[in-house]
């Protein structure tokens, strides 16, 4: 095919070669040539020389001329603009006249004085005492001498007072820490290994086993030296209640100190003034008291009636505490759940749900009822591994955001774009190779509808309104063809319930459906753009009683991972009608039948502007009609052996399957007219990517013939997969969700 003026001078075809000329000297220099002005003027200079030098040849080929020769001569230009820039020609100086060199010679600063004299230390030191110096810089610091416990006045055989037993303890604790400042020169040497360590705890064990013999000893004699008094005493009082005198030959030979007085109080078992040299609040004492307490209880004789009346006594008094609740804590309804220090706040959440978004691998799922996933995991990308050998290129942006790998390695190799190296084609008979790099690309972790928002803590949830399609019912008993043929089959109910699968039901009725049911929905509002049966109609339900909401008392719920939603019918029945999406058996350019209404002109058939897609099942043509808009999912060509995923094909599969979907044109049954006659249609024509010219008024494709004819031989095979949605008859329901979130209000914030 031959280049026309116009194909090749187009501002298109300008801004292709100028941006492949940029990127190729980018990557190849490092070199920006749009810092030089003079590069596109010289493109349109060298662009008309070679169309005027050229005229009979194709567009591809005088662009291939254009680059291979703009190439070098833009190199040249921004090198040598680099150099002009570096090396800026300077005025003589000679040329000055003597006035302005004595001007420019006095206007410079004097630089400032540096004295580089070598700088000697007047101190006047003797070789002895530097010599002292750099030694004991040298040797390390010395440890402090280890305390000897044998050399205080006391032995480790003697008992220690307490501040002495203080003052050696605290003596060990501070060679432990000059032990632990030590500094080794291995940096793996521990201080458990050190001897002075073990010296330390050899001697800190021999001190806490001899401080505890000794007072086990002292604690023995203490009490030999009680029980011994306490015997005294006893003689002593048993001979004076006998009515005997004490003789001073007797209280001689007892062993008691001689300072000690005895006074005999009668009917006392008092001996307070039998050791007057014991210290209230020391041990002595304090044994000495219990053991006359011990001799006092076993010589009581106790009544039982008296303790059943204090035993009377307690049970009445604590009976009345509880009723009157005081002092005790009786434990409430609500105590159980978990009191949280901070102070929390409830937090609303809107959360949208589109039937459209569903998992339809899953056979149940329809748009009357479905799964939403609350929290999901966010999608990874994975890295991966490029190699010198590699089968495939490395992937596009849009590529990798659907998780998918690059083209087929084939025809001229590839260019890893980070390095700039070029690597051959695909060779199956050789190994991979070295690992070149690493590419990214999107792994889903879930399929279906679903939120990556966690909701924990949740208080409540509340059903706010839903937006369905209309469903057109067609009678086929009725021979003519009316709008009163077609009736809505939402409205034919009172009411319809909704059904969450992982909460309980808000409502008490005698009808178990209901009883179950999150909430009961009613007709409030209905729109459409015309109410006939092909036109698209959309009827609004709300809540029955103005509001549906399951509120989580006394304690909310932990964590909401998922909500399974059904409609049904007053009876339980969930609501299922004809299927908005149906898969794809081929997809290829084609015109629609004359029988469709589409005329047959030059400018409407015939250049590549509509895009047949056959079904791999019949559909309602309610549903599917030249009012509704579609949606295609999940498709990708199949290619046999020796086929390769060009550039071309990726982008009609990007316009395929584009966010905005797609206007049905026409519809056709493949089956005839008796298919038609039943509202069944398996072929759906849409408009193929291009524009109507606002300079010529005609259809112009962004497909060239060429282009077209690789497609179809790509698209001729009727395996290809994916879905066809209908966009426009799906299921919109709006939820609020309120959980329990920590108040932060109250923290104070700094202003900057």
């Amino acid at each position: 095919m031959l280049a026309s003026k116009k194909n090749y001078f187009a501002s298109q075809n300008c801004q292709l070669l100028y941006k492949i000329l940029e990127d190729d000297i980018n990557n190849r220099f490092q070199t920006n040539i749009s810092n030089n002005g003079n590069c596109k003027q010289k493109l349109q200079t060298t662009m008309k020389r070679l169309y005027t030098e050229n005229p009979n040849t194709g567009l591809i080929d005088l662009n291939k001329k254009t680059i291979l020769e703009l190439a070098p001569i833009f190199y040249q230009m921004i090198q040598t603009q680099n150099v002009q820039q570096l090396h800026k020609i300077e005025v003589d100086p000679a040329k000055k006249d003597s006035a302005s060199r004595e001007r420019e010679v006095f206007s410079r600063s004097l630089p400032e004085f540096v004295d580089l004299r070598p700088q000697h230390n007047t101190e006047k030191l003797s070789i002895e005492s530097n010599f002292e110096k750099i030694n004991q810089e040298r040797q390390p610091p010395k440890a402090p001498p280890t305390p000897k416990f044998n050399d205080t006045s006391k032995g480790l055989d003697q008992e220690l007072t307490p501040d002495e037993m203080l003052k050696q303890i605290s003596t060990l604790q501070q060679q432990r820490e000059l032990d632990n400042q030590k500094i080794f020169p291995d940096s793996k040497y521990k201080e458990s290994d050190t001897p002075e360590f073990k010296k330390f705890q050899q001697q800190l064990t021999q001190f806490t086993e001899t401080q505890k013999q000794l007072s086990e000893k002292k604690n023995l004699e203490l009490s030999q030296k009680i029980e011994d008094k306490a015997k005294n005493t006893e003689e002593l009082l048993s001979s004076t209640s006998n009515g005997g005198s004490i003789d001073s030959n007797n209280v001689e030979s007892l062993p008691v100190q001689k300072n000690i007085s005895v006074q005999i109080k009668p009917q006392s078992s008092s001996i307070d003034g039998v050791l007057p040299e014991m210290t209230p609040g020391s041990t002595e004492h304090a044994l000495l008291e219990r053991n006359m307490v011990d001799r006092e209880l076993s010589s009581q004789i106790y009544d039982p009636k008296l303790l059943q009346e204090d035993q009377q006594k307690f049970t009445t008094d604590l009976q009345n505490k509880l009723d009157k609740k005081d002092h005790i804590h009786v434990h409430e309804p609500g105590d159980h759940i978990q009191k949280t220090s901070n102070p929390t706040r409830e937090v609303k959440y809107l959360l949208e749900v589109n039937s459209m978004d569903r998992d339809i691998t899953i056979d149940p799922q329809h748009r009357y009822n479905f799964q939403v996933s609350l929290g999901s995991t966010s999608d990874t990308w994975k890295r991966v591994a490029l190699y010198e050998n590699s089968p495939t290129v490395p992937a596009t942006k849009e590529q990798a955001e659907r998780g998918e790998r690059g083209f087929n390695n084939g025809g001229s190799g590839w260019r890893w774009g980070e390095t700039g190296e070029q690597f051959p084609k695909y060779d199956p008979s050789k190994p991979p190779g070295n690992i070149v790099g690493y590419e990214s690309i999107r792994e889903n972790s879930t399929r279906g509808a679903k939120v990556y928002r966690d909701f924990k803590n949740v208080s409540q949830i509340e059903l706010l309104q839903l937006v369905l399609p209309s469903e057109f019912i067609w009678d086929p008993t009725r021979l003519s063809d009316s709008n009163a043929d077609y009736q809505n089959d939402l409205l034919q109910y009172p009411f319809l319930l909704v059904h969450i699968e992982e909460l309980d039901g808000v409502y008490i009725s005698t009808n178990k459906n209901v009883t179950t049911a999150f909430g009961k929905i009613v007709f409030e509002k209905d729109w459409s753009s015309d109410r006939s049966r092909y036109r698209n109609s959309f009827v609004r339900f709300g809540p029955s009683s103005k509001e549906a909401i399951k509120r989580f008392i006394p304690a909310p719920l932990a964590s909401l991972n998922k909500l399974t939603i059904s409609l049904l019918t007053p009876q339980g029945q969930r609501l299922r009608y004809d299927n908005d999406i149906s898969p794809i058996k081929n997809i290829v350019f084609s015109d629609p039948p004359l029988s469709s209404g589409i005329l047959n002109d030059a400018d409407i058939s015939g250049n590549n502007r509509f895009i047949k897609i056959t079904l791999k099942e019949y559909v309602n043509s309610q549903m599917f009609n030249n009012t509704r808009k579609i949606n295609i999912r999940e498709y990708s060509t199949t290619l046999d052996e020796g086929e390769e995923k060009t550039t071309t094909l990726h982008n009609f599969e990007s316009f395929i399957q584009r966010d905005q979907g797609h206007h049905i044109i026409t519809t056709e049954a493949s089956g005839g007219a008796s298919c038609i006659a039943n509202r069944m249609v398996d072929t759906i024509y849409i408009q193929s990517k291009g524009s109507i010219s606002r300079l010529t008024g005609l259809w112009e494709s962004e497909w060239s013939d060429t282009e077209v004819t690789s497609l179809s031989g790509l698209l001729e095979d009727e395996d290809g997969g994916g879905y066809v949605y209908n966009m426009t008859h799906q299921c919109h329901i709006s939820f609020r969700i309120t959980q329990l979130e920590e108040d932060v209000s109250s923290i104070p914030v700094k202003m900057v």
